[in-house]
């Protein structure tokens, strides 16, 4: 009974410690509880405190803002080299050209026989502003003087794709006629060119349109037309009619990466009297019809060590004078030239003409051309050409030998333009 007293009276006096300790443990939650929700409301108190401190610093900061001081640009002085007004020269290139000729028989061109300096040539080149430029050329010659072969002006794009040039100039009859005479692949001019339009070719004074067209017919389309006045005697005689029109259309082609083809076609049409205006007059006219082909090959990664051209134009020309017989004949020339190597270069041109001698309208010409071209540096250039002439009709043969020099210094040399 004692054991039993003892272990009753342990449960009771456990009993109150068990309530005080689920009290203890309710209390400590609830406090647990409080203490966050204060340290939530404390942070958002440091977080609004902070975001008003930011904002009224902000206020003050706008309050207190300064004007920016004004942007100042510093003026630049741009200076040249040049200690006058030197950018203003033109560009000035001289050419020079010499001859020795030998022929057993009757020469074929002018001069003849012996040693001869041909001509000195004053290139001038210049652009006038962004809109023009202009080029002059003068030839000084013993046997001939001075005389001016071109002096034009030219507008680079009064219209799209479109240039315009007054004044003296070369005409786009063909291709070879365009060149000087130092910038031709043989010695003289071809034949029919002598033939037809004189010595030094077609040069007169007029103006030229040049528009390059959309793609027509080919990778390129170009059309050139010409009015001029009636300088050539060759063509026109000694009258000073009315200008003459000259229309020219290049198609080009290119074939592959190393090849290009073009093909010309030329118009040209004038009057042989001195009238001038009086359209109610009966006149004498002058037709010219062409076509030139031009087939190059050139390697690209050896452009500089192999080339080969072939180059062909053809002629018909029809003269019909008021009081003489109206006659008629065609000609042209075709030539293939080959590049060795960077300084040496062999061609072969074939030449074939009528004559446009109204008494003797049958007789031909044909001419045979082979020469070599050392070029001893872009500035110098040998040559040596023979000639062999054929006049079938009468049976007489001609020969020539040629060595030509040419020499020139200044921007431009020896260009095809």
């Amino acid at each position: 009974m004692h054991r039993l007293y003892c272990i009753l009276w342990v449960l009771v006096m456990m009993y109150p410690l068990q309530l005080f300790s689920q009290t203890f443990e309710q209390q400590l939650d609830s406090l647990r509880q409080q203490v966050f929700r204060l340290t939530q409301q404390l942070d958002s108190l440091k977080k609004l405190q902070q975001q008003q401190a930011l904002e009224q610093l902000r206020q003050e900061a706008l309050q207190n803002k300064s004007p920016a001081p004004p942007i100042r640009l510093k003026r630049k002085t741009f200076r040249q080299g040049a200690l006058n007004l030197q950018k203003l020269n033109p560009e000035i290139s001289i050419t020079g050209d010499a001859l020795s000729l030998y022929s057993p028989h009757q020469p074929l061109n002018e001069p003849g026989k012996g040693l001869h300096l041909r001509f000195v040539g004053l290139h001038l080149q210049s652009s006038l502003d962004p809109f023009s430029f202009s080029k002059i050329t003068i030839a000084f010659s013993p046997e001939e003087g001075v005389a001016v072969e071109e002096a034009y002006m030219t507008w680079t794009n009064p219209l799209p794709r479109t240039s315009l040039t007054v004044g003296r100039f070369r005409q786009q009859l063909g291709i070879i006629n365009r060149w000087h005479v130092h910038a031709l692949d043989q010695s003289f001019f071809p034949l029919v060119i002598r033939s037809f339009f004189g010595e030094e070719g077609l040069a007169q004074t007029g103006l030229s349109l040049h528009t390059l067209l959309p793609p027509l017919t080919a990778s390129a389309n170009e059309i050139t037309l010409q009015i001029t006045q009636n300088e050539n005697s060759t063509l026109w005689g000694n009258g000073k009619g009315l200008p003459n029109l000259l229309v020219h259309f290049k198609n080009y082609y290119d074939l592959t990466l190393n090849t290009y083809l073009e093909i010309g076609f030329t118009g040209l049409i004038g009057t042989q009297d001195s009238l001038g205006f009086q359209l109610n007059r009966k006149r004498g006219f002058t037709r010219v019809a062409g076509v030139d082909v031009t087939l190059s090959w050139s390697p690209a990664q050896l452009r500089l060590y192999r080339q080969l051209d072939w180059r062909s134009e053809v002629y018909w020309i029809s003269h019909q004078p008021i009081h003489r017989p109206h006659y008629s004949g065609w000609g042209g020339f075709t030539y293939l030239q080959y590049r060795i190597n960077r300084s040496w270069f062999a061609g072969l041109r074939l030449d074939f003409q009528e004559s446009l001698d109204a008494i003797a309208p049958y007789e031909r010409t044909v001419q045979a051309v082979p020469y070599v071209t050392f070029w001893q540096s872009e500035f110098v250039y040998l040559r040596f050409q023979y000639t062999f002439q054929y006049l079938p009709d009468i049976d007489q043969r001609n020969q020539q030998w040629v060595l030509q020099l040419d020499w020139a210094f200044g921007p431009h040399k020896h260009e095809k333009y």
